[in-house]
């Protein structure tokens, strides 16, 4: 033990002039026998080991210094004396020595002295060894299947410096096994992870209510031995929920996911490269959102200690972010929105697990503005012959935006007068994938209404200069069963699709009125072959690839959805954000290939009628695009309709006002 200072004098005793140890210090003492030669016939003794040892003329003597006081028996015997007994711990009062009583080591100069000794109070607990210790040592690996736990079973610890104290415990984890997040404190010395999806790490904290903590330097890292797959399940879908989430190539900021549920669930990426937190977001980060979070998206991005995995109890809210810009390769199939070679983008996955962890709902993510392709031939899944290696080539590259322009309300160019910089007035692309953009017929039927860009809202009526009578023709002329035209009709004055870019087909664009049924058609459909896992003839319903629900866009996530009308007999849900202005934007239906994970989000964003008047029942529930062939009728178009309920193509007058969703030439 250590006794500073002790004093002594030259010229007096020092047992006159000992001093007491500061702040009432408690002294240690070891009560032991000896033996052996030397060792004053085995007489036990007390040995008190002194520290900072100074005369007063400051002179420090060697460290340490030993008092061995014998005689602690009964007289005539080698005894000790009555009521000493081991396992105890006894107080000793005050022992007066001097200098020539201290040694260098035990024994060296034993003396007699007068020693008070007396039982303290005790708890009865045995004498342990300062500081913890755990029974049994964390395996550096465990190995399980996906969507499995484990359980740690390691007994309860012990630590020296707990006398009477409590210890309880906390399991930690961590997606690195640098960063971890605390576990909640309990009395349970074992553990069983949740289903685990992602290799974790996990450690277990023990804490003594006397204030001591045991972190452990190592951790067990439990794998998940083979990556898993989710396959899409409908029944698995969560209630108002995300269904995707996009960035551009050059995007890597906050997406705000949010989603009403109560039980238990955990959320994880699929990709390295995606990350996922509960952190701060635009200043807001719960379910109770402003209409509008503040901020640019790019401003707040994750942190680096951001990990693949997040987990809670009731409500789902968190943030996916990435990690780097995309980088992937040009594909020469590919366009962006400025008409030049573009990326393949790069595809990934959220997985939502919920009921008891027995359902996985998925949001498909998407980092890449350029155009691509969804489907592809062979794809798992699609049983039936009319997507060949024949007919790959109506597989296209589809724009991720809806088609606005710089005016609405005023014409656009043709498409020569916006190559060679003569319009007035050009198409161009939204900014986000939930935007409607413009409304466009398939083609006016009169020189003021040729590729008009219909404003998406204003007014919900007629719209000055509307013509409810659409063109007539096919938008190339060509021979039946020929698989390409041989000369534009339509297309030269009515195509509003920008410089690189067309409207795709839903079969041949040059034969006469396709009948819905028509599966000679099929093949040549690129809508069909495009998006449709299953792709068939007629209207039929197709949703096997197909999922409906809101977008995480850097856009619609940072506002809170609407009901986008004020009409009690037409009300829906709460779907648009931005209502009432060119910015409007819904939810709407997310394709995607299960195998490739390429996804393509169109946004439910109603349509004009022939008419002119908004579809009221149509906003926030249904999507539409035009395709540039000939319907069931000559006054008709084919085109694809998807909303809450059913995906399919559908034949619509021609004087009607829809979205266009290009795709790359």
């Amino acid at each position: 033990m250590q006794v500073s200072p002790y004093t002594t004098s030259s010229a007096q005793p020092l047992t006159n002039r000992v001093v007491a140890a500061p702040g009432g210090q408690v002294w240690g003492y070891n009560l032991f026998a000896v033996g052996g030669a030397g060792n004053h016939s085995q007489t036990p003794a007390i040995i008190v080991k002194l520290s900072n040892v100074t005369l007063t003329c400051n002179t420090p003597l060697n460290d340490p210094q030993f008092l061995t006081i014998t005689g602690f028996r009964d007289a005539g015997t080698p005894n000790i004396r009555p009521g000493i007994q081991a396992g105890n711990v006894y107080q000793i009062d005050t022992v007066r020595f001097d200098l020539r009583h201290l040694g260098t080591v035990p024994y060296e100069d034993p003396f007699d002295a007068n020693v008070t000794v007396t039982l303290a109070h005790w708890n009865g607990v045995n004498l342990q060894i300062p500081g913890f210790r755990q029974p049994y040592a964390l395996r550096p690996s465990v190995a399980i299947p996906c969507n499995s736990t484990h359980t740690f079973t390691l007994g309860t610890a012990e630590c020296g410096d707990c006398f009477g104290g409590t210890i309880t415990y906390r399991w930690d984890r961590s997606n690195d096994g640098i960063n971890w997040t605390l576990g909640t404190v309990s009395n349970n010395p074992n553990f069983t992870t949740p289903p685990l999806f992602l290799d974790t790490y996990f450690r277990r904290v023990a804490i003594c209510s006397c204030g001591n903590v045991n972190t452990p330097r190592l951790a067990t890292r439990v794998a998940v031995q083979d990556n898993c797959v989710f396959e899409f399940n409908p029944a698995h879908v969560l209630s108002a929920p995300f269904v995707g989430a996009f960035w551009r190539n050059e995007q890597r900021g906050e997406r705000l996911i949010r989603m009403p549920y109560t039980g238990d669930w955990t959320a994880f990426a699929t990709e390295d490269w995606i990350q996922l937190d509960r952190g701060v977001a635009g200043n807001m980060m719960t379910m109770d959102m402003p209409l509008v979070v503040p901020g640019d998206p790019e401003d707040y991005r994750l942190p680096p200690s951001a990990g693949r995995i997040v987990s809670d109890t009731g409500d789902i809210f968190f943030r996916i972010g990435l990690t780097c810009y995309n980088t992937n390769p040009v594909n020469p199939r590919n366009r962006t929105p400025e008409n030049e070679d573009g990326r393949e983008p790069r595809w990934g996955q959220v997985i939502v697990m919920h009921n008891n962890y027995s359902r996985a709902h998925i949001i498909w993510v998407r980092q890449g503005e350029d155009t691509a392709e969804l489907m592809r031939v062979g794809d798992a899944g699609n049983a039936n012959t009319l997507r060949t290696e024949a007919n790959a080539h109506r597989i296209r590259s589809f724009s991720p935006f809806n088609l606005t322009a710089e005016q609405l309300d005023l014409q656009v160019g043709t498409r020569a007068e916006q190559l060679d910089g003569s319009s007035g007035n050009n198409s161009i692309f939204v900014q986000y994938p939930t935007q409607t953009g413009a409304f466009w017929q398939f083609g006016g039927n009169s020189d003021d209404t040729q590729r008009m860009p219909w404003h998406p809202t204003t007014p919900t009526g007629v719209p000055s200069g509307w013509v409810n009578v659409g063109s007539t023709g096919n938008w190339y002329t060509g021979d039946a069963g020929v698989a390409e035209p041989t000369a534009p009709n339509l297309v030269t004055d009515h195509e509003t699709c920008p410089p690189g870019f067309r409207r795709p087909r839903d079969g041949d664009p040059w034969g006469a009125a396709t009948l819905a049924n028509n599966a000679a058609q099929v093949p040549q459909s690129e809508i069909r072959q495009s998006l449709f896992l299953m792709p068939q003839a007629g209207i039929t319903g197709n949703r096997e690839n197909s999922v409906f629900g809101f977008y995480a866009d850097g856009f619609f996530d940072r506002r809170l959805p609407t009901d986008p009308t004020d009409v009690a007999a037409v009300r829906t849900a709460a779907s648009t954000v931005a209502a009432g202005t060119t910015q409007i934007a819904h939810r709407g239906t997310l394709f995607f290939n299960s195998e490739s994970g390429a996804s393509l989000f169109i946004p439910a964003t109603g349509n004009r009628r022939a008419d002119g008047g908004i579809n009221e029942v149509g906003v926030g529930n249904w999507g539409f695009f035009w395709s540039s062939t000939q319907g069931t009728t000559a006054a008709t178009a084919w085109n694809l309709q998807t909303g809450t309920t059913d995906t399919q193509m559908w034949s619509s007058v021609r004087a009607s006002a829809l979205p266009i969703r290009c795709v790359a030439e």
